[in-house]
């Protein structure tokens, strides 16, 4: 029973691989300010992805080698018609790369398109204090194949509700957001995670007018066991915490440039390892 239980988490840790780029995790310091009406924005994330080993909550760590490299590319677009005095508008992630696994064929494309609207509940210029909610939606359009054990795509829909807060008093600054996530069942793989809820923030302070470091932290809580072929596997559910450094440059006033390096802390039934990218975004 034991090995078919590290087994099952083992091909988890597969199917985990196929869209981690795509996991919030994606969060820099002034992230949740609302800008002018009619701004647009294009960010670029160039991610590395190392997850030496998987993490059970009993059974130590067991080595999988799953390394991904990829490209995001993420559009944001402010509403020039405000709703009732609230900005809003519509945003999308295009992830694009390659995953690999020690021992398996690496597969390279397109991810899964995420997508959705967002509203700012509160805007209070004169405190700098930001509220907004963001529904991302995740289509199951990037690479896939039932022969391959590990795919960029995922071969399923999720959605991913944030609230997110943003404030800015003075040199220092926070950004946090707290996101439930709903997943569907894989058809192919038959695996349906449980729903999920993360909590990300980084607390970052101004060292000169355009240099800005921050210090990053990421909690992840599974609410419930993984179902495998409809049955659900006692003792599968999974936690994370991670924390790392977040440096933020601004080339121009329009344009911004990230260095973020993240490192899994706690990992309980999940992928241990570390992130990194480099974040792009030119405000046009």
């Amino acid at each position: 029973m034991k090995k078919r239980f590290l087994c099952i988490l083992g091909f988890v840790a597969i199917v985990l691989s196929t869209f981690t780029i795509t996991y919030a995790d994606i969060l820099d310091p002034y992230d949740n300010i609302a800008a002018p009406p009619g701004t647009f924005a294009l960010g670029s994330y160039l991610m590395y992805q190392h997850y030496p080993e998987f993490s059970t909550k009993d059974d130590g760590n067991f080595d999988i080698g799953i390394d991904v490299t990829a490209l995001a590319l993420r559009p944001v677009y402010f509403s020039p018609v405000q709703f009732f005095g609230h900005s809003w508008g519509f945003n999308a992630i295009l992830p694009m790369g390659q995953v690999s696994m020690t021992g398996l064929e690496s597969s390279t494309g397109f991810g899964d398109l995420i997508f959705g609207p967002f509203i700012y509940l509160v805007e209070n210029e004169t405190n700098n204090f930001y509220l907004s909610f963001w529904e991302f939606i995740q289509a199951p359009t990037g690479k896939f194949s039932d022969q391959l054990e590990n795919n960029f795509g995922t071969d399923r829909w999720y959605f991913e509700q944030e609230l997110a807060l943003g404030w800015y008093p003075g040199k220092f600054g926070i950004d946090a957001n707290l996101n439930w996530w709903i997943f569907n069942e894989s058809e192919s793989y038959n695996v349906k995670p449980p729903q999920a809820l993360e909590l990300e923030a980084v607390f970052h302070y101004a060292v000169t007018e355009k240099f800005r470091v921050g210090i990053q932290g990421a909690a992840w809580w599974d609410l419930g066991d993984t179902e495998v072929d409809g049955e659900n596997i006692n003792g599968s559910q999974g936690n994370n915490l991670k924390a790392g450094l977040n440096l933020m440059y601004s080339l121009q006033e329009n344009f911004i440039v990230n260095l973020r390096f993240m490192q899994d802390v706690i990992s309980e039934n999940w992928t241990k390892g570390s992130t990194t990218y480099l974040r792009l975004v030119y405000v046009f």
